[in-house]
């Protein structure tokens, strides 16, 4: 048995890019299970975090967390980010081994993942899609879920470096199936909160308090993760800190809209999605948190019903 067919277990080499809010817990998790991590990030602020967390001198050097790794994870913006930081300057990626596995743990679109598995072959490099669902708090425990898009024996090869990060693995089929099935799930939740949103606004000018509302809907059918753990913790409370950045739910809502458009679905609602955190962004700005779209949905107002209250 050659080692190409072996999981890649402790202390293998791990190139990781992409030390932010998530990147950095599951670096750090990499470490704890006895990895040796060479964890990439450009910003110092994401490195101190990274080395004081877990003790591991991180870098900015790309071609240091390419050469001579058994593994690459990336967890970065989106796959054109991604394809960026390996082929971008001075191509790092070529200073790999071949035979390495690169892991994109990236919410990336599945044709650029598909476009990316062709470009690395020459390379003799191997890739796997594994985006990831569990927010920082699952990132930093070790708890994510992950859909893993690749052939069975690559998973298998994977399966050591997927399980210090994350508790529920799901082999979702092909390469790029994984980042399809995270794309679908981003853009389920998206709705989810937009339409809460607007329910929530049209309920008002009927006098109904909005709490009462989100209680009435979690006791019912309409009851999701929107409006259980967002409307009263970050809209209604005027809070609007949720820790996600309007830019992120604008991508998301795009790499939907492309998935739909590359198979040939034209209903409306991907681009509908998409014009929605499209506008909060440039209202807002790409860093404000995402759930500040309710304040962009608060001007669908016709201008002599916008104070209108009650049926009369």
């Amino acid at each position: 048995m050659s080692n190409t067919d072996l999981p890649i277990a402790p202390p293998a080499r791990i190139g990781f890019f992409g030390l932010g809010a998530m990147g950095c817990g599951m670096a750090v998790n990499l470490v704890r299970a006895g990895f040796t991590v060479t964890a990439c990030d450009l910003s110092e602020a994401a490195r101190k975090d990274f080395e004081a967390r877990c003790g591991v001198k991180a870098t900015m050097d790309a071609r240091a967390a390419c050469a001579d790794q058994d593994a690459i994870v990336t967890m970065l913006g989106d796959g054109k980010v991604v394809r960026s930081a390996l082929f971008g300057g001075d191509a790092p990626i070529k200073a790999a081994n071949a035979e390495t596995l690169l892991i994109d743990c990236s919410s990336s679109s599945p044709v650029d993942t598909e476009n990316l598995a062709k470009d690395l072959a020459p390379l003799k490099i191997s890739l796997i899609d594994s985006p990831v669902s569990g927010a920082e708090k699952g990132a930093n425990e070790g708890a994510l879920t992950l859909m893993v898009g690749g052939s069975e024996a690559l998973v298998k090869r994977a399966d050591p470096i997927l399980r210090a990060m994350g508790k529920s693995i799901f082999h979702t089929g092909p390469l790029g199936s994984g980042h399809a099935m995270k794309t679908i799930n981003n853009f389920i939740a998206g709705l989810n909160l937009v339409s809460a949103l607007q329910g929530l606004l049209v309920g008002q000018k009927y006098g109904l308090d909005p709490n009462l509302m989100v209680d009435i809907v979690n006791a019912s059918y309409g009851r999701n993760a929107a409006t259980e753990f967002v409307l009263k913790q970050q809209v209604t409370s005027g809070k609007f800190a949720a820790n996600f950045k309007m830019w992120l739910a604008a991508k998301d809502a795009r790499v939907m809209e492309e998935t739909a458009r590359h198979v040939g679905f034209t209903a409306s609602l991907p681009r509908d999605l998409t014009e929605v955190f499209s506008q909060a962004e440039r209202q807002f700005g790409r860093d404000a948190d995402f759930t500040n779209v309710y304040k962009y949905l608060d001007s669908f107002w016709e201008k002599d019903k916008a104070t209108a209250k009650g049926r009369g």
